[in-house]
């Protein structure tokens, strides 16, 4: 496989076997590691909550969504069913590799023993990464005021979890 910037090329049952997990706890740690990386683990265990919330509600494996390819994009062959960041995968970023201490909490959140505080949320975003973006490139990223006015719109309610800077949002 041709190596494309932002695509893991390795496939995600190898990284779990290589790691002595089962790919649902590896491919819940990758969206915790990458999307709250350097956040409490509180935050960590959210995002990793609401991603297997959303894959049941549709449906789906953890890692069928976050592997997920974008089809209008023209790496799709290449990204579909591999981790990557976000953008060339639409739900989340699953670009990091995860920690020992993330891995464990994937496991804790696959096995439930881990406290859920998303009232059942499929969604996130993080206002103050957002704003940053926003400001860096407004034609390219929406405001959080933009972001929760189309969540609202779409009939969703946010969830705050107090400490965690990360908003979800439920349906």
């Amino acid at each position: 496989m041709e190596l494309i910037e932002g695509i893991v090329p390795e496939l995600p049952q190898d990284l779990a076997t290589a790691k002595g997990v089962d790919v649902e706890v590896y491919s819940l740690a990758r969206v915790g590691q990458s999307e709250e990386g350097i956040s409490s683990s509180r935050a960590k265990i959210a995002v990793m909550y609401a991603t297997l919330s959303h894959a049941n509600q549709i449906g789906s494996t953890v890692t069928a969504l976050v592997t997920k390819g974008n089809p209008k994009r023209s790496d799709y062959d290449q990204a579909n069913g591999r981790y990557g960041r976000q953008g060339i995968h639409p739900y989340c970023s699953t670009i990091a590799a995860p920690t020992k201490n993330t891995l464990a909490l994937a496991a804790s959140v696959y096995d439930q023993s881990a406290q859920d505080e998303t009232e059942g949320a499929e969604f996130w975003d993080n206002p103050l990464a957002q704003a940053a973006l926003h400001i860096a490139k407004p034609s390219m990223y929406k405001s959080p005021d933009e972001i929760a006015a189309a969540r609202t719109a779409e009939g969703l309610n946010q969830v705050n979890i107090d400490g965690v800077s990360t908003r979800f949002w439920k349906r």
